[in-house]
């Protein structure tokens, strides 16, 4: 319920702040704060776990809110409009104005799924998450299981796709408004079927570690990417939350099926057959993006005062 409230209200609010011309690289710097945000959460409540009983981490788990309420609350409300029409225009209506004033007029929001690259990124979402859901506990399953060595490669699973996306995601941004969405999310999704790979056929547990900086490029990509295409394709009609939260419904129903048809294909038919599995997932996935999925990228300068938010 977090997950799928605050990942559509950040975008938004960052869409807000920095309008679409900025909104590219700032989303990258989102995702960077983000991934150190998880490994020094991560290191916190390891060396607190160490010196307090279970239930004192969980306390402290919880009053790590309080910070993010503040920062919040810090924003101020100007900022929040600065990047509408109406203030662009030196009008700003308030609350009590009739909602066609305060409101430009816009399309239903179920017309978006006439925008080019909608049904493709979502049917992409579905085959990202389909092909990454189940690759690293399918992989720490069979190789890292009883190793004496478990604990540390274990971690080090976690933290260097967190370090990965930290130190590319403003690229990552940068490289979104230069080249285009297209060939960047190529890029990333290229990650998927050779890091399926690498577990199919070279099944040693230290391979573990660079095979998760394949995982970091194609999560700082693709973590980037939903929010960013979000804003493209819903530029027009002005659902932006609609959009991200159709796309993390795919995404939702791509990681369901993900870990469930790959236990079924692992059961049945060996490790093997479920990683081969996944890396064609992850290799449909980048034919479709090649093949379907048109540039979202909008052509020239974005002039501010087109610029539109719902919050």
């Amino acid at each position: 319920l977090a997950s799928s409230a605050l990942i559509p209200a950040i975008a938004a609010l960052t869409l807000a702040l920095v309008g679409h011309d900025a909104f590219a690289e700032q989303i990258g710097i989102n995702v960077r704060y983000a991934s150190i945000g998880n490994a020094a959460a991560a290191a916190l409540l390891g060396v607190w776990a160490t010196y307090l009983p279970q239930s004192g981490v969980l306390l402290l788990t919880a009053a790590m809110v309080l910070p993010a309420l503040l920062a919040l609350l810090a924003i101020p409300q100007r900022d929040l409009i600065r990047h509408t029409p109406a203030s662009r225009a030196g009008n700003l209506p308030g609350p009590q104005a009739p909602r066609e004033v305060r409101e430009p007029h816009r399309e239903p929001s179920w017309h978006i799924v006439f925008e080019r690259g909608f049904l493709a990124f979502a049917l992409c979402a579905l085959l990202f998450q389909l092909t990454n859901a189940a690759m690293l506990p399918l992989a720490l399953n069979i190789y890292v299981a009883g190793a004496a060595s478990a604990d540390w490669i274990i971690a080090a699973c976690i933290i260097v796709p967190q370090v990965v996306v930290a130190v590319m995601s403003p690229w990552v941004g940068r490289a979104a408004n230069r080249w285009g969405r297209r060939p960047v999310l190529l890029v990333g999704l290229l990650a998927l079927p050779l890091r399926g790979l690498i577990f199919a056929f070279l099944p040693d547990p230290l391979l573990l570690i660079p095979a998760q900086l394949l995982d970091g490029i194609s999560g700082a990509v693709f973590g980037l990417m939903l929010p960013l295409i979000a804003a493209d394709v819903s530029r027009r009609i002005g659902c932006l939350n609609l959009t991200i939260g159709a796309f993390g419904l795919a995404g939702g129903v791509g990681a369901t099926v993900s870990t469930a048809l790959a236990g079924v294909i692992a059961d049945a038919g060996g490790m093997q057959s479920a990683f081969l599995m996944l890396a064609a997932s992850g290799a449909a996935a980048v034919l479709l993006v090649w093949a379907l999925m048109p540039e979202t990228r909008p052509s020239g300068r974005i002039h501010p005062d087109r610029a539109m938010v719902v919050a």
